[in-house]
């Protein structure tokens, strides 16, 4: 124990930063990320049919990555997301 909570050479240090961001952002599956050569996107369900919605990715997890973009609470995103669904591809919930 180190009871005068001294650092010392060779010693490691474990820490944790609370990170506030200035916008919004989600966690998604990796799998519901397209990174394309049309661009980054995921695929929001919309009225039955899907629609790509540009993102820009942040902090990365083993399996889940942050997205920035235009998503709101509560949207339809597909789980396995692939650039071979064309936007306007009818889906059932």
């Amino acid at each position: 124990m180190n009871v005068n909570q001294e650092l010392k050479p060779l010693m490691v240090a474990e820490t944790n930063i609370p990170l506030q961001a200035r916008e919004a952002s989600f966690f998604i599956p990796k799998t519901a990320l397209v990174d394309a050569n049309l661009g980054v996107y995921v695929i929001r369900i919309e009225n039955g049919k899907t629609k790509n919605i540009p993102v820009a990715k942040g902090r990365m997890m083993p399996d889940k990555v942050e997205v920035f973009g235009e998503l709101t609470d509560g949207d339809h995103i597909l789980l396995k997301a692939s650039e071979e669904i064309e936007e306007g591809t009818t889906i059932k919930i």
